[in-house]
C-alpha cells in the first residue's frame, strides 16, 4: 500500500533519515492512522540484510508472546517438545518490529528494554545469554501504557490523525477516480474516530450505494496547504506535558477538547518572540488589533493553566513569568474559565500561538529564532564607570529606536532628538562613523 496525504509527506522523509542511520523508532498514533504502513516504510528503506519481521503484541498472551519473541528450550514448559529460536534470533542482522507494544505487559516491556539496551536476552527456560545484532522498532496507539525507561530507548515519531484537507487525495486513492465536489464536501463534514481506516470504509460504502454518481471527470480545485510535521510534533509534546494532565483531571465533569493540529501561516515561535516584550525586552512591536488579540488570548490561557496546575498539581510546572495574573480561588470558576478560553482558542485557530507561547516560556526560554538577533541584557552597565555606562547605553538606545522608528520624523517625535544628532553622539563615543543611509 501507498502512504498518501500532505500530513504524512514530511514524516516519510524523516523516517527514511532514521532508517538510513539504523536508529530505533517508535511510531505512536491513534487507531487507523497507518502505523503498519510506516513500519513497512522503515523496512523497505533499510539496508540491513537479515530478516525483517513484525509481531503483533496484542495477538498473544504474555507467556506465548515471550516464547514467540525470545524462543524457548525443550522442556521449558508443558508442550515445549523441542527448542525454538524465537523471532529475535531469526532477525539477526535484521529488524524486529513490535506492533501494538502498548498492549504488552510491563514485564515483557522490561525484557525488551534489556534487548534494546544491551542486545542481550535469554530463551525461556535457559540462562544462556544470546547477543544477536537485531534492530528493535515498535508502534502503538497506547503510548501511555509504555514504561518510561522503554520510551527513552526509542525516537518517538507521532503519526498525525486524519486531516480533513487530505480527504480528496485519500478518497481518490481508495476508489481510483476523482469524486464530485458535493461528495467531498459531505465526506469532510463527517468525523472519523477510526481515522484513515474509517474513511476507507466510508468510501467503499459510497461506491456500493451510489456507484457512478459519486465520480467526476472534472478537476476539483482544492486549496493546497502545508502540514508542518515538526511543529505538529512539538505542539503535541507540549500539549501532553502541560495541558492533557489538566484535561484528564477534569474530564469526568467537563467537556474539554483534545489536541488538534491547526493550519498556521509559518511557525508561530518567531511571531511570538518578536512581539512579546516579556520574552524579548528589545522587541520592536508593530501588531494589528487581530495579532495583538492572538497574543492576549495566549497570555490569558497560559495564566489560567498555571493557576489550575497550582491547584491540582497536575502536569509540568509553567514558569510564573506571564504579563497577566489570574487570581481565582473558586476551582469551579477557574475550570469553567479554562473551558471557555480553550474553546475560544480552538474557534479562533489560536492553538498554535498558545502552544508556541508555552514552548518558549517553559520548554525553551532561550530558544531565540535564528532570524532574530539576541537583545543585550543592560544590567552589565551597572558594573561600568558612569561615563562608560552612559556611552554604551547611548549606543543601545540608538540601535533600539533606529529599528523601532525608521522614519526620521517619527524618531525625533518619540525621542526628542534627531536621528543624525544621536548617531553623531554615538560615533563620537565609539570613535567610528555609523552608516547614515537610514536617516532622514
Amino acid at each position: 500500500m501507498t502512504i498518501v496525504g500532505e500530513a504524512y509527506r514530511e514524516l516519510q522523509q524523516i523516517v527514511k533519515t532514521y532508517t538510513a542511520n539504523d536508529l530505533p523508532v517508535l511510531f505512536s498514533g491513534e487507531t487507523g492512522t497507518g502505523k503498519e504502513l510506516f513500519l513497512k516504510l522503515y523496512f523497505d528503506s533499510n539496508k540491513k540484510t537479515g530478516e525483517k519481521m513484525v509481531i503483533n503484541c496484542a495477538a498473544y498472551s504474555d507467556d506465548l508472546l515471550r516464547s514467540e519473541v525470545f524462543g524457548h528450550v525443550q522442556g521449558a514448559f508443558t508442550g515445549a517438545v523441542k527448542s525454538r529460536p524465537g523471532k529475535i534470533a531469526s532477525c539477526d542482522k535484521g529488524i524486529l518490529a513490535f506492533d501494538e507494544i502498548g498492549d504488552a505487559s510491563p514485564e515483557f516491556q522490561a525484557a525488551i528494554l534489556r534487548v534494546s539496551d544491551r542486545c542481550s536476552y535469554s530463551q525461556v527456560g535457559s540462562d544462556e545469554e544470546k547477543n544477536p545484532d537485531t534492530l528493535i522498532i515498535a508502534a502503538t496507539n497506547k503510548i501511555d501504557n509504555l514504561r518510561q525507561d522503554l520510551k527513552k530507548r526509542f525516537h518517538i515519531l507521532p503519526i498525525p490523525p486524519l486531516q480533513k484537507d487530505d480527504i480528496p487525495a485519500l478518497a481518490e486513492h481508495f476508489l481510483g477516480r476523482k469524486l464530485t465536489a458535493e461528495v467531498i464536501r459531505k465526506l469532510k463534514a463527517r468525523d472519523y474516530p477510526g481515522n484513515i481506516r474509517e474513511l476507507k470504509r466510508a468510501c467503499e460504502r459510497l461506491k456500493v450505494e451510489r456507484d457512478e454518481k459519486i465520480f467526476t471527470s472534472r478537476e476539483v480545485s482544492e486549496k493546497p496547504y502545508n502540514f508542518d510535521y515538526r511543529r505538529y510534533k512539538r505542539e503535541l509534546n507540549t500539549w501532553n506535558r502541560y495541558i492533557q494532565p489538566l484535561i484528564d483531571h477534569y474530564k469526568s465533569k467537563y467537556n474539554l477538547p483534545k489536541y488538534e493540529y491547526q493550519l498556521w501561516d509559518g511557525d508561530p515561535l518567531e511571531f511570538i518572540y518578536n512581539n512579546d516584550e516579556h520574552l524579548n525586552p528589545g522587541a520592536v512591536i508593530r501588531l494589528s488589533a487581530k495579532e495583538y488579540g492572538l497574543l492576549t488570548d495566549a497570555w490569558g490561557l497560559y495564566d489560567i493553566g498555571k493557576c489550575l496546575q497550582e491547584q491540582t498539581g497536575k502536569g509540568r510546572n509553567l514558569p510564573d513569568v506571564s504579563p497577566l495574573k489570574t487570581v481565582i480561588n473558586d476551582s469551579h470558576k477557574i475550570i469553567k474559565k479554562f473551558q471557555r478560553s480553550l474553546k475560544d482558542c480552538f474557534e479562533k485557530s489560536n492553538l498554535p500561538c498558545f502552544l508556541g507561547y508555552i514552548h518558549l516560556k517553559a520548554e525553551a526560554p532561550s530558544n531565540v529564532p535564528a532570524a532574530t538577533p539576541e537583545q543585550p541584557h543592560l544590567l552589565y552597565l551597572l558594573a561600568l564607570s558612569e561615563k562608560e555606562a552612559r556611552e554604551k547605553f547611548t549606543k543601545h538606545y540608538y540601535d533600539y529606536n533606529n529599528k523601532k522608528y525608521p522614519d526620521g520624523k517619527e524618531f525625533k517625535a518619540k525621542t526628542g532628538i534627531t536621528k543624525k544628532s544621536l548617531r553623531d553622539k554615538v560615533s563620537r563615543h565609539q570613535k567610528v562613523i555609523l552608516p547614515s543611509k537610514s536617516s532622514k
